[in-house]
């Protein structure tokens, strides 16, 4: 019995400790993260932040359309349109920026990324998605990509300035 008791108390010591070690372990920052403003310090909600870590294309592509009568196939009509060409991001995320202007990526592999800021956004599912998409894309110049690393242990920082269609050169900046 004894012997039975010093393991069950060996294993509950051993759990505690398990648990609290992870419990001190301090929350990870993002990865890549930071604030999207106007030129006058405003913050921008709603733009798209898009990373990716390059991108490649195919030529040719298949479409079927399958043909029912209810409860059986019966057949399919295939389309090849061998000119067409789509284009596939190799390990692209997306976040759009808040109330406050804030986006951020938590779990980025370390690495060189293709970012870039956008009006889009990834639904269109309601008119007021596309009413605002409009309204950025006619309010602000919207920066072209840039490259940025993510570095292992490390929280990479990159704000972006948005300019009004009638002001000057949009900018981004790194801290």
């Amino acid at each position: 019995m004894t012997r039975v008791t010093r393991l069950f108390g060996g294993l509950l010591i051993a759990l505690l400790a398990v648990t609290s070690a992870q419990a001190q372990t301090p929350r990870a920052a993002p990865a890549l993260g930071g604030y999207v403003r106007d030129q006058n310090g405003k913050p921008v909600k709603g733009v798209r932040i898009t990373v990716n870590q390059g991108s490649y294309t195919t030529q040719g592509h298949q479409d079927v359309i399958p043909l029912f009568i209810p409860n059986k196939v019966m057949g399919a009509i295939v389309f090849d349109d061998p000119s067409a060409v789509e284009e596939h991001s190799i390990n692209e995320h997306a976040a759009t920026t808040d109330g406050k202007g804030h986006y951020s990526f938590k779990k980025l592999p370390p690495g060189g990324y293709t970012f870039w800021a956008s009006p889009t956004k990834r639904s269109f599912n309601d008119w007021g998605a596309i009413v605002e998409v409009k309204k950025l894309a006619r309010s602000y110049q919207f920066p072209k990509s840039e490259r940025v690393t993510v570095e292992s242990g490390h929280a990479a920082v990159r704000d972006v300035v948005l300019q009004s269609r009638t002001s000057g050169v949009q900018q981004t900046h790194g801290r």
